[in-house]
């Protein structure tokens, strides 16, 4: 939270100020620490929820909590990769839907915005990276228990990127299929849909090394990360049972 309201409360006085800025209030904070290793997986990690909502839009936290991927039971409860296929992209973001894009796609023309593939190879390009800059720092880290939890925190985040990642492929490949009929597109979803789960997997793994569950949040209620595993799992079934 320090390093959230120092960005905002700066940038928005000053939004020209320079990177090293803030750099510096990272190896401040945490001397012992690699700091411009640190700032760019902490970045890397930090671009993960703003994209997959950027993709996946919902107006309101109610109806949206990336964290679990779902919104409150009232509203949908765990959004399935059929909801990925007929989701929304945010209004001005300039990306396609998947429907959109796989109707550009069929149709042979040329794509217009960032469509699901784009999307999906951003989020597990930074998870990738904000997962080795932060393996790399643990392994070095010495003992700062706010230092750990911010590097659990990369962490988690860098496996939640990679799930959206693979989900997105997979709803992607379904859309495919719901309108080729190939084979091919069905087996590719499954496969994605299935290392989605391996990604679920690990980022509640990392999720809970350091918050308890379930956890009851004001606006979706109770949410439970290690607890909504078979409703990834439930992914797959849907993908490989599709007519």
């Amino acid at each position: 939270r320090w390093y959230a309201f120092m960005l905002w409360g700066r940038l928005a006085y000053n939004p020209d100020l320079p990177d090293a800025l803030f750099e510096a209030a990272i190896a401040n904070r945490f001397p012992e620490s690699d700091a411009p290793r640190l700032m760019r997986a902490w970045s890397h990690a930090s671009r993960v929820l703003p994209q997959i909502t950027r993709f996946f839009w919902q107006d309101i936290d109610l109806r949206w909590f990336p964290e679990g991927c779902l919104s409150h039971p009232s509203v949908r409860g765990f959004y399935t990769v059929q909801d990925f296929i007929h989701g929304q992209t945010m209004p001005g973001s300039g990306l396609l839907n998947i429907i959109e894009w796989r109707r550009q796609k069929l149709s042979g023309e040329p794509q217009k915005g960032e469509g699901a593939l784009e999307v999906a190879a951003g989020l597990a390009s930074d998870a990738r990276a904000a997962l080795r800059l932060a393996n790399e720092l643990r392994r070095a880290e010495s003992g700062n228990p706010e230092l750990r939890s911010t590097l659990w925190d990369i962490i988690a985040l860098a496996h939640l990127g990679q799930y959206y990642a693979a989900k997105i492929r997979g709803a992607a490949e379904l859309a495919l299929f719901d309108k080729t009929s190939d084979p091919a597109n069905r087996d590719a979803a499954v496969a994605h849909l299935r290392l989605a789960l391996v990604h679920w997997k690990r980022y509640a793994a990392a999720y809970t090394h350091q918050y308890k569950q379930p956890r009851l949040y004001n606006r979706v209620g109770w949410v439970d990360i290690p607890g909504l595993t078979a409703k990834v799992e439930q992914d797959i079934v849907i993908a490989s049972t599709w007519r």
